[in-house]
């Protein structure tokens, strides 16, 4: 089971979400001068030379970075739902949900399925 992004992930990620919101960090090595194998459960806000350290993610600071309840341009309102193979935002349409009108794809990990959920959001300019 995946604990927490990987370092091409939190590459990513780091230009779409504020980095304080990384509840961990990736490190590099003074021996070998490449990334730690493992991030340091610190999070990134927490260090000075902050150049000298990736922000990561574990699953619950990705879930803070999903809005229970979302809305695009038209002013429709989209509720979340996480399951265990993904996420999906159902529009909420009197009361009553609709069907999904973002979701992922299935993955193993919910991990993935929530950082595919922020690109999918970042391109339609709701996050």
């Amino acid at each position: 089971m995946k604990s927490y992004t990987n370092i091409e992930e939190s590459k990513k990620l780091a230009e779409i979400l504020p980095p304080e919101s990384a509840d961990m960090c990736w490190g590099i090595s003074d021996e070998t001068l490449k990334w730690k194998t493992f991030p340091y459960l610190l999070p990134w806000r927490d260090y000075t030379a902050k150049e000298h350290y990736l922000p990561c993610w574990s699953l619950a600071a990705l879930l803070d970075q999903l809005d229970d309840v979302i809305c695009d341009k038209n002013g429709y309102e989209y509720k979340l739902e996480i399951i265990k193979e993904g996420v999906q935002y159902y529009l909420v349409y009197e009361g009553m949900l609709d069907a999904a009108c973002y979701e992922t794809s299935v993955f193993d990990d919910l991990i993935d399925a929530c950082i595919e959920m922020i690109f999918i959001l970042k391109e339609k300019d709701l996050i």
